[in-house]
């Protein structure tokens, strides 16, 4: 458990960095302020947290294999974590608070492309010492 923890969050982590390194070079290009770029990693780190607890929920068992539905805190959880979130990114109140900008669509399939690259990244670091430790 502490190997994955490790081992997926420093290569995520290190991914995550240099991703938002590369858009800080290329803010003028891309059109987006550094507001926005805050924002946009913001929702990053946010949502793959939120999302990947479905999947380090069990290390014995790969994420399609776990009950998902039995725990509704867990769920509910998650739903106040998103609309926070989005209260965050959208409310001009906290916008003005927090510093942030409303996204747009194409920032948020980035968000959602992270999220899914962690998940199958837990999965794939899972498998590997499930395989190994039979």
């Amino acid at each position: 458990m502490k190997a994955i923890i490790l081992g997926v969050g420093l290569v995520r982590d290190i991914l995550i960095f240099s991703l938002f390194y590369y858009f800080t070079l290329h803010l003028a290009e891309l059109n987006w302020s550094i507001t926005y770029l805050r924002t946009l990693f913001f929702a990053v780190l946010i949502f793959k947290s939120l999302t990947s607890i479905f999947s380090i929920r069990s290390f014995h068992l790969p994420i399609y294999k776990i009950k998902q539905h039995q725990n509704k805190y867990l769920f509910l959880a998650v739903a106040v974590g998103l609309a926070l979130m989005l209260l965050a990114v959208y409310l001009p109140f906290l916008n003005s608070f927090l510093q942030t900008t409303p996204l747009e669509m194409s920032a948020w399939l980035i968000v959602l492309f992270i999220a899914i690259f962690n998940i199958i990244l837990l999965e794939l670091v899972k498998a590997y010492f499930l395989r190994h430790k039979k």
